[in-house]
């Protein structure tokens, strides 16, 4: 009897070793519903630029169980500030935590417009920006915002015109996208692959156009960052998805996802950025 019970636990303590060699340190990857940066619903799922570029990062980390948890930028920002094995993808330079090189590009909020909106194309010849607020003072045009959602700048100047009658405000930004490719608002503030979405998803072939905002200043395109803990679980980590950047940025397709959900004309404006400043944190 006693052979039979040195014989079981000889298996245990050689089998838990093993046991451990097996399981896999965690990564949390923070995903949020927001189309097209993430998309985690319909027939676009996992299709996002931030979907897709966790799935390049997955690819390139097989040492860690991956798994992806819904959570707003507050809650995934306090898991990284209380030591978590949390990263946030989308985080900007400003973020309180051990950021990664760049990993892309995005525009900032523009001024979009359907391209057959005289009103707008007659008072913006050539120009490559235009003033926000020289907009919202002009009373032959109906500006479409939700209030509050927007960077600082911004926010203010909807907030300084809030009560004017031209002024339709809506919290649903699709709502709001809607209403001006059915022509009943004359422009508002979004970023470019949102509308690019927003059009697929509605099956509109409405052509639009958008512009810089002046009021943001030069700051035309907004750099972004994959943030983790400042520990030493985040050090490490952010370390091999520097490598992986690097690895990646090496594929000539490594920008297919990153624009894909831009019009043309974003597009171009972001190639040309991306080929003058995506490697200069990266070494080759």
């Amino acid at each position: 009897m006693n052979s039979i019970v040195f014989k079981i636990v000889f298996l245990i303590l050689i089998t838990i070793p093993s046991f451990h060699a097996l399981t896999k340190e965690q990564l949390i990857w923070r995903v949020i519903d927001w189309p097209p940066f993430y998309i985690l619903h319909g027939e676009d799922k996992g299709q996002g630029i931030y979907d897709q570029l966790i799935s390049s990062m997955i690819n390139y980390l097989p040492e860690y169980e991956h798994q992806r948890v819904v959570m707003n930028t507050r809650r995934a920002l306090t898991e990284i500030q209380h030591g978590k094995n949390v990263c946030h993808p989308s985080a900007l330079a400003d973020t309180d935590a051990l950021l990664s090189n760049i990993n892309s590009f995005l525009l900032p909020y523009r001024i979009v417009y359907t391209a057959d909106n005289i009103a707008i194309n007659t008072n913006t010849p050539q120009k490559q920006s235009i003033s926000l607020e020289n907009l919202l003072r002009n009373d032959e045009l109906i500006a479409g915002a939700s209030i509050g959602r927007y960077s600082s700048e911004i926010n203010i100047l909807f907030k300084k015109h809030a009560q004017q009658e031209k002024l339709v405000k809506n919290n649903n930004y699709d709502g709001l996208i809607q209403m001006l490719l059915t022509g009943r608002i004359d422009f508002l503030v979004e970023y470019p692959p949102i509308i690019t979405y927003s059009k697929k998803s509605h099956g509109s072939t409405t052509l639009t156009k958008s512009m810089a905002i002046t009021e943001l200043g030069d700051d035309k395109f907004l750099a972004v960052y994959f943030a983790c803990p400042k520990n030493d679980w985040g050090k490490k980590v952010i370390t091999q998805i520097n490598i992986a950047l690097l690895k990646e940025s090496q594929n000539n397709n490594y920008l297919d996802y990153r624009l894909k959900w831009y019009d043309e004309e974003s597009k171009q404006l972001l190639k040309k950025h991306y080929e003058a400043s995506y490697f200069l944190d990266k070494k080759r």
